[in-house]
């Protein structure tokens, strides 16, 4: 009887250790992995300035709003999406040691889950002055059981992945875009 109290006490111990693991390392995953600072925004909930940089050289500022026209103009969402959270967080690139910055766009596009990774860079080196560099990575999910699930990651070398994602019937699509700076400027010079 003592043996199998003892068995009893040493299996939930090690079943709490894996599941501390487990919530640390998706945790780990959900913020960006070891190299992400993981801050949200410059101040606060306040975005640093988001635009793109025109033909001749100059930054024009965007709204959160025109963003989220952006994305639909790609195709990345339709026009009936509803991204309900912007945010941006830096990283450093483990090879060059460079700081670059994610803009993270979610919401509901029907009845999928939509998770948006867009590259920027910091423009004339301001880190709350970030250009749009023309990378995205977009991951649209249905019945992920996890609130992780299905999240979008983007590398500075614009590598695109999607989070794993369970759960009956769980699906998640994974669409990855490079938009000129050209095809940017006529966008936005033309909204």
């Amino acid at each position: 009887m003592i043996m199998k109290k003892t068995s009893v006490a040493i299996l939930l111990s090690v079943l709490t250790l894996l599941s501390i693991w487990g919530i640390q390392s998706c945790e780990r995953y959900r913020s960006g992995g070891e190299n992400s600072k993981g801050q949200q925004a410059a101040v606060g909930k306040q975005l640093p300035t988001i635009g793109y940089e025109k033909q001749n050289g100059s930054f024009v500022e965007i709204s959160e709003s025109d963003l989220v026209e952006f994305y639909k103009f790609l195709g990345l969402v339709t026009s009936e999406a509803n991204i309900s959270s912007i945010e941006v967080k830096d990283f450093v690139d483990d090879s060059t040691q460079n700081t670059y910055y994610i803009v993270y766009c979610s919401g509901t596009d029907g009845t999928l889950h939509v998770k948006i990774s867009g590259l920027l860079e910091a423009f004339n080196g301001d880190p709350n002055t970030l250009k749009l560099v023309g990378k995205t990575c977009t991951c649209k999910s249905v019945n992920c059981t996890e609130a992780w699930g299905c999240d979008a990651s983007l590398t500075y070398s614009g590598a695109c992945s999607c989070s794993p994602c369970t759960g009956e019937g769980a699906t998640c699509e994974k669409t990855s875009t490079v938009t000129s700076s050209l095809a940017m400027s006529q966008f936005f010079e033309g909204i």
